[in-house]
């Protein structure tokens, strides 16, 4: 399924993998129940796929347990930082994979 995909352009243009580069992959894999291989392929999307469908779930069986779902006041300020530097930090891992895989 993974070669059906077509190529980033981002990485046709400059030789280097975006920041989001890997996200369908990691998803295709994490579908194929390969979450090892989904993490190789880009670990913050494998770790934000898998706490999406942590959260979707969550949700789900509070709604039909009645209860309300929490709102989470802040928490965008509060995680602003830390994302950008967990983003960057994925950006570097899939550009130094990529040199290395030369």
């Amino acid at each position: 399924m993974a070669a059906a995909l077509p190529p980033c352009p981002f990485l046709a243009l400059t030789g280097l993998p975006c920041a989001a580069c890997g996200t369908t992959r990691a998803a295709l894999s994490l579908a194929e129940g390969r979450p090892l291989a989904a993490l190789a392929v880009n670990p913050l999307a494998a770790l934000g796929w898998g706490a999406a469908v942590a959260g979707g779930l969550a949700a789900l069986l509070l709604r039909l347990a009645g209860r309300p779902l929490p709102l989470l006041p802040g928490w965008p300020h509060r995680w602003r930082w830390p994302l950008a530097a967990a983003l960057g930090a994925n950006w570097l891992y899939l550009v130094a994979r990529h040199l290395t895989a030369r």
